[in-house]
């Protein structure tokens, strides 16, 4: 390796280059611990921090920068970047000064030296700054001329007194700095606004946008109740302090916000999403979900509109819908951590343990704040060794309402079969319930012709009189009895199925193939609870010792993935192939 491809200056600019800027300061630093005094080291840290937002830390190293070398104008330049991005409009506009004394032939320097002067309030000096650009780049005029003309206006309005057209001019001048990023600057500019004209109530709007979106929720309220009271009909306004209400936990004043936005701008898609977020935070999840889909009639594509109608039909208890939701937020953008966060409470509402493992494990990546909630959902893995767990109490089993309609439903079919007379035993009263016994006496009489018509030979002669009547009792019990009339001929042609044939014989086929299932699912569950009866003492010294939740002792409620579970399981299983493996023996037999 060359000296200068180990040099940690070069192999730092390299990972800056790449956009490891942790290890690209790492290495600068390492640089100018052998060298303090190594410019291109101190110039490169510098511009490492301004590519972090660190302005405070990169100015510093800038300063340094020109202490060491104040010929090289580019410090200049990034300094000035720093200070304008902290609103420091007239330390950045003297900055560029210094830089375009060295290079006065740059157009595009003159142009953000205008910006920073129209920002500091210095109007004609801006303009100034905007001609010379224009001078040097003749293709830029169409598009500095109308602020050139802003500049010549604001220096005349602000030298004349006209207040009225400063307050205008300001407000332009901060939507279009809110637009392109800028809060700092955006809320300078209203302030000037403000100052102009006090009773402006589209400044205080402006300044209370741009305040919310520096993370000042307290002034940002302030402003914004002071612009619904001196301009009530500004909807914008009113949607903007209903945000501002829900980030500070006033969900009910949210609302109240929200409505007001709404009665003024009926179609306001903004708005109709601030109430959703009220609606579901005070818990009225239906009307949150009308505001959601409103919202995505409006803009299909919106991430936070899908984001926000999972969350509130997962509170709602359908857990499904939710999940279908989330997906589409997460298509739309793959990076917002509370899609995952949600849709992993989804998954683990609908047992899906592994995938709501996946989604907490993003969501804790891309929002280190969650880790303390999600960790202690996550399922161990195999690989640690599990610390001693404290003693747990069974958690509660939460049912939606249509999870008890379902169990209900099945509830009732099967006593409705428990009520019904099987309708070709003659009458006698035989219940649709004794399905194990109903099985044992299909897999004995499987063969018989006279039980089952499908090893019958059926006659296929219309006109054929001879009728043979076989009763038969069903494993030695005169109470169940096979009473069935067929048309019958060993003369004729033999068939499946022939003219007259009571409809019993048809309806037999089926309802003992059910008994036989039925037979089957019995048995499974005759042996599951076997099998926990005899771990009955395993699993109540564990409970009690906490290491499995109380609930867990009875048979299929073990939390998945734990050996009781798969014990449940495999007793299930093998007791079902056991019964077909049986029955197909008999068959074949």
């Amino acid at each position: 390796m060359t000296e200068a491809a180990s040099d940690p200056l070069v192999l730092g600019q390299a990972r800056m280059t790449a956009g490891d800027y942790a290890q690209a300061l790492s290495l600068f630093d390492e640089a100018l611990r052998a060298d303090p005094s190594r410019f291109l080291a101190v110039f490169e840290r510098a511009r490492c921090y301004q590519a972090l937002g660190r302005w405070d830390e990169a100015i510093h190293g800038f300063t340094e920068a020109l202490r060491l070398d104040g010929t090289e104008p580019a410090s200049y330049v990034n300094r000035a970047t720093c200070r304008g991005s902290l609103a420091d409009h007239a330390g950045a506009a003297e900055d560029l000064e210094r830089f375009l004394d060295a290079r006065p032939e740059r157009g595009d320097v003159w142009i953000d030296l205008g910006d920073r002067r129209l920002d500091a309030g210095l109007y004609g000096r801006a303009a100034d700054a905007y001609e010379k650009a224009v001078a040097l780049q003749p293709g830029k005029a169409a598009d500095l001329a109308p602020w050139i003309e802003r500049g010549r206006r604001l220096d005349a309005a602000q030298s004349s007194g006209a207040k009225s057209d400063v307050a205008a001019a300001c407000r332009e001048r901060g939507w279009a700095k809110l637009d392109a990023g800028g809060f700092r600057t955006s809320a300078a500019w209203f302030n000037r606004a403000i100052d102009a004209v006090p009773e402006d109530g589209a400044a205080w709007h402006g300044r209370g946008v741009a305040r919310s979106r520096l993370g000042q929720a307290a002034e940002a309220r302030a402003d914004l109740e002071k612009a619904v009271k001196l301009a009530p009909d500004l909807a914008d306004a009113w949607t903007e302090l209903g945000r501002v209400r829900s980030i500070q936990g006033d969900a009910a004043g949210a609302l109240a916000a929200a409505e007001e936005a709404l009665r003024r701008k009926p179609d306001g898609a903004d708005a109709a999403f601030v109430r959703g977020v009220a609606r579901g935070k005070l818990g009225e999840f239906a009307g949150a979900e009308a505001d959601f889909t409103r919202c995505l009639e409006a803009l299909p594509k919106d991430a936070l509109s899908w984001l926000n109608r999972g969350w509130v039909r997962r509170k709602a208890g359908r857990p499904k819908e939710a999940i279908a939701d989330l997906d589409r937020s997460l298509e739309l953008d793959p990076k917002h951590p509370l899609a995952f966060y949600h849709r992993g409470f989804a998954r683990r509402d609908l047992g899906d343990l592994r995938g709501a493992d996946a989604d907490f494990r993003s969501a804790m990546a891309l929002d280190a704040t969650m880790v303390d909630e999600l960790t202690p959902l996550l399922q161990p893995t195999a690989s640690a060794a599990p610390p001693r767990p404290a003693p747990v109490s069974a958690a509660p089993v939460e049912w939606t309402a249509k999870e008890v309609l379902v169990m209900t439903a099945i509830l009732l079919a099967v006593l409705a079969l428990g009520v019904v007379r099987i309708p070709y035993l003659g009458g006698i009263s035989a219940r649709a319930l004794d399905f194990p016994y109903k099985a044992g006496w299909i897999v004995g009489h499987w063969t018989d012709p006279i039980a089952f018509p499908h090893e019958c030979n059926l006659c296929m002669e219309p006109f054929c009189t001879r009728v043979d009547v076989a009763k038969k009792h069903v494993c030695g019990r005169p109470g169940y009895t096979s009473d069935t009339r067929w048309r019958y001929c060993p003369a004729h042609e033999a068939g499946l199925i022939c003219t007259d044939t009571r409809l019993d014989a048809f309806v037999m086929i089926p309802y003992m193939g059910l008994s036989l299932l039925l037979g089957a699912v019995a048995i499974g569950f005759g042996a599951l609870y076997l099998v926990r009866i005899l771990l009955l003492p395993v699993t109540a010294v564990l409970a009690l010792r906490g290491r499995i939740p109380k609930g867990a002792v009875l048979p299929l409620l073990a939390a998945e993935d734990t050996w009781l579970y798969r014990v449940d399981m495999a007793a299930v299983t093998a007791s079902l192939v056991l019964s077909l493996a049986i029955l197909l023996m008999y068959i074949i037999w």
